[in-house]
């Protein structure tokens, strides 16, 4: 897929929470990125650097009111008058235990919620529906009419998923949404994320902790360290500068960390590799030569 402009600026962000008392905190000092049409994009950095609170500027969660400035879609979201509802129906947010905001009782009415709050008749609301469901593994048939509590821990993640997906977004953003689940239940929805990609053109803004899941989904990358990036490239170009993103407490792909030390003992191997299949082929290339 070809990618486009930029619909997410961010420009030297800041943000401090509870100013002027004896608590505040300041979280984000100085973020600079963008977010491209059509792109998969990752964001990573230790607990603290200041990930989820610059997501929750794309969408208006946390309005900028300090030096920086943020574009959404051509809006610049320290407008006070505007309507940022706008811009949330176009930037759809995951957070990351999203099952804990499912409040209906069955699934398709919270599946649902969302498009009826849009004001939209029903047979168009049942056919958003029953799209998301079909796109996160849950058959409308099958789970419309299940009680929300009855749901897997995997399955209740892709209903939230679900929700948001309805209101059909152009950029889904997820933070940590992959966290807490059975590595089956990740594995599907690694899956579920690359088809709303590849297959529908959503933009989508992945934030993980775990650098495979990463590196199988995005195609660049930013850095986040104590509220600043200080890296952004390729998935490849950042994963390939291993002491710095040690230095940031960050970690690498155990398969880019094995192509290091290869490289490190004298194989002559490019340890940029964050693919398994693409590491095989490389090393037997290099011990064939």
């Amino acid at each position: 897929m070809s990618v486009g402009e930029a619909v997410i600026q961010i420009n030297d962000l800041r943000h401090t929470y509870l100013k002027g008392t004896p608590l505040q905190v300041e979280a984000l000092k100085g973020v600079t990125m963008e977010v491209r049409r059509g792109e998969s994009l990752g964001i990573i950095g230790r607990a603290g650097s200041g990930k989820s609170t610059t997501v929750q500027h794309f969408n208006g969660l946390i309005r900028p009111r300090q030096p920086g400035k943020v574009v959404v879609f051509g809006q610049d979201m320290s407008d006070p008058t505007f309507n940022v509802r706008q811009i949330r129906l176009k930037v759809g947010l995951v957070f990351q235990y999203p099952e804990a905001q499912l409040f209906e009782r069955l699934v398709g009415d919270d599946v649902a919620f969302g498009p009826f709050k849009m004001g939209l008749a029903l047979p168009e609301v049942k056919e958003r529906v029953r799209w998301a469901m079909d796109m996160v593994g849950l058959p409308f048939e099958k789970f419309a009419d299940r009680f929300t509590f009855s749901l897997s821990g995997g399955e209740a993640r892709k209903a939230a998923i679900a929700g948001v997906l309805a209101l059909r977004p152009e950029v889904l953003v997820l933070d940590e949404s992959t966290s807490g689940v059975d590595p089956r239940g990740r594995k599907d929805l690694l899956a579920d994320i690359r088809r709303f990609h590849d297959q529908e053109g959503l933009t989508i803004v992945f934030i993980s902790s775990n650098m495979e899941d990463l590196a199988s989904l995005v195609d660049r990358v930013y850095v986040l360290e104590d509220g600043r990036t200080v890296l952004e490239g390729s998935t490849a170009e950042v994963f390939a500068q291993t002491e710095r993103l040690h230095a940031a407490g960050l970690g690498t792909p155990q398969i880019t960390q094995v192509m290091h030390l290869l490289r490190q003992r004298g194989l002559a191997v490019d340890d940029r590799i964050v693919d398994v299949a693409k590491a095989e082929e490389e090393i037997w290339k290099t011990l064939s030569s």
